[in-house]
Order: C-alpha cells, then sequence, then structure tokens
C-alpha cells in the first residue's frame, strides 16, 4: 500500500507496529495537472489495448498493465488533493471533482481488466481480433472522440461541448450493443468462444459506462459554474 502512494514511506515497522510517513504535500498539487496525468495515462493503455488488437503482440497488454498501477498511484493522490482542497475550503466544486475522478479511475480498470483477459489466453486476443478487424478503427475513433471531447469540457467549461460529450457517451454505447449483438446472434461459434465474447463486451461496455459516467459530471460540473457566474 506505501508504494502504491506517491511520497510514502515506512518509517517504522516492528512485528505489531507500521508507521508510515507522508513525505508530499498534497497541498502543492495543482488538480487539473492530475486529471490531466490521469487522462494521459488512460489514453496510453487505450493506444496499447488498441496496437495489440491490431497486431495481436500480446507484450502490448502487459504495458497496460503496468500503466494501470501508475494510474492508481495518481488516482490516489488527486483523492488525498481533494481533501486538502475541502479542509481549505478551496473548491465548490469537489464532490463532483472526486465523482469524475474515480469515473476516471473505474475507466482505467476495466481497460486492465479487458487487457488481462485478452492476455491470458492468445485465443482470446486473436479471435476478438477477428471480430473488430472491420470494425477497429472506428470504434477507437468514437472512443478517442468522446474521451477528448471530455476533457476539453472540462478544461474549456464550454456546456456545448460538455453537452456534445455526453451524447456521443450515449452513441458509444448504443454502438458496441449493436456490434455485441451481430457477433454474438451469428451462428458458428463454439459455447466457450461465445462465453469468451460475451466476458469481452461486458468489459467493453464498462469502459463505455464510466466514460458516460465521466461525460455526464463533467456536464454537471460545467452547468454549475455557469449558473455561479450568472
Amino acid at each position: 500500500m506505501a508504494r502504491m502512494l506517491i511520497g510514502s514511506e515506512i518509517v517504522e515497522q516492528t512485528v505489531n507496529r507500521v508507521v508510515v510517513g507522508i513525505f508530499v504535500d498534497a497541498e502543492k498539487y495543482n488538480l487539473d495537472n492530475l486529471v490531466l496525468r490521469m487522462f494521459n495515462i488512460i489514453k496510453n493503455m487505450l493506444d496499447f489495448l488498441a496496437a495489440s488488437l491490431e497486431d495481436g503482440d500480446v507484450e502490448r497488454l502487459r504495458e497496460v498493465e503496468e500503466l494501470e498501477y501508475e494510474l492508481d498511484r495518481v488516482y490516489a493522490l488527486a483523492v488525498r488533493h481533494t481533501f486538502v482542497l475541502n479542509r481549505l475550503g478551496g473548491s465548490p466544486y469537489l464532490v463532483e471533482y472526486r465523482t469524475f475522478i474515480k469515473s476516471l479511475e473505474d475507466i482505467g480498470d476495466s481497460i486492465a481488466q479487458l487487457a488481462k483477459e485478452l492476455a491470458s489466453d492468445k485465443s482470446i486476443l486473436d479471435l476478438v481480433r477477428g471480430v473488430f478487424s472491420d470494425r477497429l478503427k472506428e470504434l477507437k475513433e468514437l472512443l478517442f472522440y468522446v474521451y477528448d471531447l471530455t476533457y476539453s469540457a472540462l478544461t474549456s467549461l464550454d456546456i456545448f461541448t460538455a453537452s456534445k460529450a455526453t451524447d456521443l457517451s450515449q452513441e458509444l454505447g448504443k454502438y458496441l450493443s449493436k456490434i455485441e449483438a451481430e457477433v454474438l446472434a451469428s451462428g458458428g461459434r463454439s459455447a466457450t468462444e461465445y462465453a469468451k465474447l460475451k466476458l469481452i463486451f461486458n468489459r467493453l461496455t464498462s469502459i463505455s459506462i464510466y466514460l458516460s459516467d465521466a461525460a455526464e459530471t463533467v456536464l454537471d460540473i460545467v452547468v454549475k459554474i455557469g449558473r455561479a457566474h450568472v
């Protein structure tokens, strides 16, 4: 646990006592920069995942797992920073920001779980590659577009961008459902293949749901800030 927390070290340890010292001043961090770091890590995770589906390289999926560990560390620091801001009375939208960064962490967890499923059995990776061979580019572009719009809405506080991100995140969910229905309804698959594909689609759906949650939270933030300035 100490290794997962940025700036923490075990300073004393006995048979029945452990003391963890915190050597980082969370007040010096900027929440926006931490959110940007989380965004960049998740985008890298998605890049490695998509690349593995394109070329079948399992090692790229190992990189996804490493990036998830770094994401968890930044997430923990961001949570600590929100508690500091709450203590200092630094932001009126901390509840929304906590919800938002939790959605980002959930997205990362879902991507990592998907990567682990694909890396656990090369036959699963090959099966999924075959299913998405003609759809991967379109799915990747839509996913990245929603993701970029969500971050753009958060930084620009533009309600049009925030609304568009929310609408497109819902379209992403519908698109995934359509692909799943088409794939699972097609014949010629064994029960094992069906079960594997169903699990993969469940992971993809989780990513879509958490991304939609993130977009909706950003919309809430933008609307509330807009009302506060009216």
